[in-house]
């Protein structure tokens, strides 16, 4: 009759009304300004293009008498995700006046929403045919800066996520009239694929009473998640006429989180720290946060009379503090909007200049456990596990070093099927996958974790109560000064035999004199004392007494044994005229007795 092997296969895979009017005594610090309207901001489209995605298969089984046998393994198949172009032109529409014979400007934000790098060309049309350029905005503040004169028809070169800044100007011709509207269709393409576009639309409109707000980032050091990011809105009516029922708001960008109890007013010269503050609720500073828009910084301006006035322009400031764990390289784009009407005839709402930035690479390393501490016997092997996570927003590569105590060697295992014994099953040795000399735990995404097992011998030998402390440190490629720890305490717990013999009677005594001899042994050490064997040997001029072995654990249980070599636990051998013991194991304190008698020859 045939029998048939069994076969188990696993597959492993391989590595967010009514307007109000402030008080006079206010309105000379207040600027038109508050929170801007934000596009959000999307991510870019799926994996990222040339990701390699590998794969392979296991199968573990026994043969006929259910005897394992060896692990086998498949070969290994790739997959490399390809290219997809996507783009985002912000915002989508926006709205800006401006007096016969000047130039209005907008904001605009280009973002590489595809999966790889990518070139978007740019092209503007105006339905009147008036005048349109495109300046790179070099710091990306929404305003043409003095020196900012470069004219471009296409982005740079993106990574996925990637903002390019822009500035699109509109020329209003001389003599246009009063309340003619000027729209300009900004188109990018991308060059990776022709087929992939999208487009903004702005409006330039001729007003007598003229609107302009920029937005921008105030000094900030870093844009970091955590990084606290403090906003400016700046406003001013450069036109001959005043806008009524001014209200700017701002929508809280994606990715961020308002700062409760940071909104302030001042000057176009003030400064975030000389700035009046304004409380969140409704009340006479004529702004709130998240009340009369939810989610948005509202302000009521007013009137805003034109220059010379003290209403005619100011400034507001707000802060938000980017979220946790935001991707490095995720843009973050924030737009207010103004609602206004002149002579009593509500306008278009317009927009301010966009306050844009790309989130920066901020490493994070976790290294945890769930043991941290082990007794082990000499020749014990000794595993910890230990999970090693990405904490950053961007993938890295996380180096790891230790220290032993008393230099033991130890290995990294990543446990593969989570079974918490090193080298089985597909577990492997962690090496130097970047050449720095470190092992380390290869790319390990935002996030990701990886789960190894830290292993050792107990060298033999090893003193009772000796103990190793093991630190390990993880630190992160992308930023050395980044790293954390785990530190591990082994106890060994060694035998230590102590052997005494003792003989009655004691002193000097005739022949024919009867001896007992009393052998015990103690283990005072914490570990297990195995094959403890007791060997005494009858002293020259003395003969064995047949049959007077005892052994036990206490001279008050101490049970007779046999001469002969059989399962009691001793015996007199004779060929060596000695009496011993059958080998026995001693725990922490355990005593073993052995007893015997010789007479002392006449």
């Amino acid at each position: 009759m045939s029998t048939m092997s069994t076969i188990v296969i696993r597959k492993l895979t391989q590595p967010p009304g009514g307007t109000m009017k402030i008080r006079p005594s206010i309105r000379v610090l207040i600027a038109m300004l508050v929170m801007a309207c934000l596009s959000p901001f999307a991510m870019a489209v799926g994996t990222p293009a040339g990701t390699a995605i590998t794969n392979r298969a296991q199968a573990d089984y026994n043969d006929a008498n259910g005897n394992a046998l060896p692990t086998v393994y498949s070969n290994t198949v790739t997959t490399i995700v390809s290219q997809v172009a996507a783009v985002d032109v912000t915002p989508d529409t926006s709205n800006a006046t401006g007096p016969q014979g000047t130039t209005v400007s907008f904001s605009v934000s280009v973002v590489n929403n595809g999966n790889g790098p990518d070139t978007f060309d740019l092209a503007t049309v105006n339905d009147r045919t008036w005048t349109t350029r495109m300046y790179l905005d070099a710091n990306g503040n929404g305003i043409r800066d003095a020196g900012e004169d470069t004219l471009v028809t296409s982005t740079t070169l993106l990574a996925a996520d990637a903002t390019f800044q822009l500035i699109l100007e509109v020329d209003i011709p001389a003599l246009t009239p009063i309340n003619t509207a000027g729209i300009s269709t900004l188109t990018a393409t991308s060059q990776f694929d022709g087929t992939v576009s999208d487009a903004g639309v702005y409006t330039a409109t001729t007003q007598d009473a003229a609107l302009t707000v920029t937005k921008f980032v105030v000094d900030s050091p870093a844009y970091k998640p955590g990084d606290v990011i403090t906003y400016a809105i700046e406003g001013a009516n450069t036109g001959t006429a005043p806008a009524q029922n001014v209200v700017i708001t701002d929508a809280i960008p994606a990715n961020t989180t308002y700062v409760p109890g940071s909104i302030r007013f001042g000057t176009v010269a003030s400064t975030y720290a000389t700035a009046a503050a304004m409380t969140d609720a409704v009340d006479a500073d004529g702004c709130d946060f998240n009340i009369t828009n939810p989610g948005k910084v509202t302000m009521t301006w007013g009137e805003a009379k034109p220059a010379p006035d003290a209403s005619s322009s100011g400034r507001i400031y707000f802060q938000v503090t980017i979220n946790a764990n935001v991707p490095i390289g995720t843009g973050v784009s924030n737009i207010a909007q103004i609602d206004y009407s002149i002579g009593g005839n509500a306008q278009p709402p317009i927009q301010s200049t966009s306050a844009s930035f790309n989130v920066e690479n901020l490493p994070g390393v976790d290294l945890s456990t769930t043991v941290i501490a082990k007794s082990a016997n000499p020749g014990d092997v000794v595993t910890y596990p230990l999970v090693i996570t990405n904490t950053g927003n961007a993938a890295d590569v996380i180096d790891l070093t230790y220290t032993s105590s008393s230099g033991l060697v130890w290995q990294y295992w990543v446990d593969t099927d989570g079974g918490g014994i090193a080298g089985d099953n597909g577990d492997y040795l962690l090496t130097d996958t970047d050449g720095d000399g470190k092992i380390d735990t290869g790319s390990l995404n935002q996030n990701q974790s990886l789960s190894i097992l830290v292993k050792t011998t107990i060298p033999a030998g090893s003193l009772d109560q000796s103990t190793d402390t093991l630190t390990i440190t993880g630190t992160s490629s992308n930023d050395t000064n980044v790293s954390d720890t785990q530190s591990y305490t082994t106890t060994i717990t060694a035998p230590i035999l102590a052997v005494i013999k003792e003989v009655a009677p004691l002193g000097n005594q005739p022949p024919g004199t009867e001896l007992t001899y009393t052998v015990t042994a103690t283990n005072n050490g914490t570990g297990v004392a195995t094959s403890v064997i007791i060997s005494d040997f009858v002293p020259q001029f003395t003969t064995y007494v047949p049959a007077s072995i005892k052994t036990g654990s206490s001279l008050a249980t101490l049970v007779a044994r046999s001469d002969a070599a059989d399962a009691d636990g001793a015996h007199y051998d004779t060929g060596n005229n000695a009496v011993v013991n059958t080998a026995v194991s001693l725990g922490a304190g355990g005593v073993f007795i052995i007893q015997f008698k010789v007479t002392i020859d006449n």
